[in-house]
């Protein structure tokens, strides 16, 4: 498999916007193992080191789980009293 094979094979367009509203964290990650590989045979293919060399650990995963749902709910709760001052105006 070279590089072009595994850049073709790969569809942009199906990649989730990671700061949607309905972007989960395990479609993040999904995209993130899809994308990662495909970064990595390109820069092989031009005699350069693998750009994002590392496999993520499930502890990692886990505090990466809770930052997004941090960032979540921090989000939420700014829109709810966004939304909220504005109709008491």
């Amino acid at each position: 498999e070279t590089a072009g094979d595994a850049v073709m094979g790969f569809d942009a367009q199906a990649v989730r916007d990671p700061l949607a509203a309905d972007a989960t964290f395990e479609a993040i990650m999904a995209d993130w193992q899809r994308l990662a590989p495909a970064l990595n045979d390109l820069n092989r293919s031009m005699g350069l080191p693998d750009a994002y060399p590392f496999h993520l650990p499930a502890p990692v995963l886990e505090k990466l789980r809770f930052v997004h749902d941090a960032i979540r709910a921090a989000r939420a709760a700014g829109s709810a009293r966004a939304e909220g001052g504005a109709r008491c105006r």
